[in-house]
């Protein structure tokens, strides 16, 4: 959502935000149901230490209507 006046400080923190978390949208999520590549996640926790960052995503499959987690590790 943009807010009328704050320009140049909002648009530089959506960027940052794509920066930072844009790749979830590319990662590849197969259903474990039925392999379908139709799912989306609708949440993530995430925990990280000094040597990587494990994410989990809670997906729904469009295709089966199954509800499941999917690990990702960075």
């Amino acid at each position: 959502m943009y807010v009328h006046g704050l320009g140049d400080a909002q648009e530089r923190a959506a960027q940052e935000y794509d920066w930072k978390y844009g790749w979830m949208d590319s990662i590849k999520i197969i259903c474990p149901k039925c392999k379908s590549e139709h799912c989306v996640w609708e949440d993530y926790d995430e925990e990280h230490d000094e040597y990587y960052s494990e994410y989990t995503f809670y997906c729904y499959c469009e295709e089966c209507e199954h509800e499941f987690e999917h690990y990702h590790t960075t």
